[in-house]
């Protein structure tokens, strides 16, 4: 088990006018657990203010025509890592976020995503890793259109001595 915390102060600047900033804060709760020899499943909690960058969403936005607000966001995730021979492994992850969206906010700026990802890695030097991922996404925007996205991408690994 891990706990984290952050302390800083975010803005923005509006069409050219000043800066204007707020102080942002979070918690990060993450956790290992190993399952068998084989398997680990792993968990993160993630909450606080003005924090979304760290999941690739906004920090702040308007509250008024010149204040800033930085937004309220809470977030989880849940995965397992799993090694199904000495060459191959799997990671399976599912995570959802959640913004508390401000009334000056774009209708059409984002509320909560949801990611879900399953990979296969082939191992077969030391040093080289070979993969395939899956990723399914959605995204509900504060005005209630809804979106969905499924990916497939490979990576080569190479990792230097």
């Amino acid at each position: 088990m891990q706990v984290a915390n952050l302390w800083r102060a975010g803005g923005f600047q509006p069409t050219g006018e000043e800066v204007l900033t707020g102080t942002a804060w979070g918690m990060n709760c993450t956790g290992v657990m190993l399952l068998s020899r084989d398997t680990k499943a792993y968990s993160q909690i993630i909450f606080g203010n003005g924090i979304g960058s760290y999941r690739d969403l906004p920090d702040a936005a308007p509250s008024a025509p010149r204040e800033l607000s930085v937004l309220p966001m809470f977030g989880w995730m849940v995965g397992v890592t799993h090694d199904w021979n000495k060459q191959l492994s799997s990671n399976f992850t599912y995570a959802v976020n959640r913004l508390d969206n401000t009334a000056f906010q774009r209708r059409d700026d984002v509320h909560e995503t949801t990611y879900l990802a399953a990979n296969l890695i082939y191992n077969p030097l030391e040093r080289v890793r070979v993969g395939v991922e899956y990723l399914y996404g959605t995204r509900e925007n504060i005005n209630g259109d809804t979106g969905l996205a499924h990916r497939l991408q490979a990576s080569f690994i190479f990792d230097l001595p």
